[in-house]
């Protein structure tokens, strides 16, 4: 997926699928990845939620098979990976 980029800073960008469902949600702040990023599958079921702070991962990240089941859970906090669920 081709970066958005004014000024020389990644922008926040929400790629589609041919059909015209969502299939990426990018959101950037000053140039950095910062807040949920959200990708779907084209049945239109989750694939995954992650989130970032300054460029780095922090919270849970979570990730779904195409059928909508959750797959895998793992926490960061500031970039380090504190633990991961499998389900």
């Amino acid at each position: 997926v081709p970066a958005v980029i004014k000024e020389g800073k990644h922008e926040n960008k929400t790629t589609y699928y041919a059909a015209g469902n969502k299939w990426l949600e990018l959101n950037y702040e000053n140039g950095n990845q910062d807040g949920k990023q959200f990708g779907w599958y084209e049945n239109g079921n989750p694939m995954y939620e992650l989130n970032y702070v300054n460029g780095k991962k922090d919270g849970k990240q979570i990730w779904w098979d195409r059928s909508g089941k959750i797959t895998t859970e793992k926490m960061y906090r500031n970039g380090e990976w504190l633990r991961k669920k499998s389900l």
